[in-house]
């Protein structure tokens, strides 16, 4: 093998020195573009952040005191509502047991006389909703005229006509008695509130419904319905008399009962007092 010339060595000495001079150029400018790159990132981030971030934290930063605000209000309210305090506009607070926090927006609570029976056997409680049933006896034309009140027999009349109808559905109970706290256990048979005779019951009603409820009271007599805890929804019923349960009757059954006229009808018309429909003139005068 030939030996290598003094120039071979130079030129292969300034080869390796060329190449390892370009591998420290490439390093150099591949450190150099790195620290450029980060350093146009961190600049970019930086500006994002003071553009956009900062006042999106600002604003989180005001809505979170504004709620720290309104919770500790709420929990001052709370307190005063406790201890029957003052409120805000100086109204005094009712304590939390009042039934003035039980009763709904809207709705007023009104309190029934009912007997024990017609409250389902005296089986409902705070929290329970009912359908109210109103038996009324509507006063005829002729007790009117006499002044007979309603709500009472007639005497000469016969009896006034009666009916049936649901008023009010789905009513919740908000007391019974003094009672304003549903059952927390299984309750003994024949309890006290079984065994009373009458109950005061305390519902929730509409204001219009309240003066409605008032006059039935007064005219008439109530029952209650309870509805099942699912049952929300209201259905149109029929009102409740001699020829809708005869059509029921018929309907379901296929039974015909025969209505007899009231007693004011068959009082009211007498055989011998029956005109002919067309009267009959002879000479001029109307013949018997």
């Amino acid at each position: 093998m030939a030996m290598l010339t003094v120039e071979n060595r130079k030129q292969i000495a300034v080869l390796l020195l060329a190449v390892t001079l370009g591998l420290v150029a490439s390093y150099l400018v591949a450190q150099y573009t790195e620290r450029r790159i980060a350093s146009e990132v961190e600049r970019l981030s930086k500006e994002f952040q003071e553009a956009k971030i900062n006042p999106l934290i600002d604003e989180i930063q005001k809505l979170q005191s504004e709620l720290n605000k309104v919770a500790s209000m709420q929990a001052k309210m709370q307190e005063m509502a406790a201890q029957g305090g003052v409120g805000p506009g100086g109204q005094p607070l009712a304590p939390k047991s009042s039934l003035a926090f039980r009763t709904p927006p809207g709705k007023r609570a009104y309190t029934i006389l009912i007997d024990s029976l017609s409250a389902v056997g005296g089986l409902i409680n705070p929290g329970d909703f009912v359908d109210i049933i109103a038996h009324l006896e509507v006063p005829s034309e002729d007790n009117e005229s006499r002044g007979t009140r309603p709500g009472r027999r007639g005497t000469d009349a016969g009896e006034e006509p009666t009916l049936s109808t649901m008023v009010f559905q789905n009513v919740q109970i908000l007391a019974v008695d003094q009672n304003l706290q549903g059952p927390s256990g299984p309750q003994p048979r024949g309890g006290a509130q079984a065994q009373a005779r009458a109950l005061n019951v305390t519902v929730a009603l509409a204001p219009e419904e309240v003066t409605l409820l008032s006059f039935i009271e007064r005219n008439g007599q109530m029952k209650l319905a309870l509805r099942a805890p699912s049952e929300t929804k209201t259905v149109s019923i029929p009102v409740a008399n001699w020829e809708t349960l005869a059509d029921y009757l018929y309907k379901k059954q296929g039974t015909e009962i025969i209505i007899p006229k009231s007693r004011s009808q068959f009082e009211a018309v007498e055989p011998e007092e029956i005109e002919p429909f067309i009267p009959i003139f002879r000479g001029g005068q109307q013949s018997e």
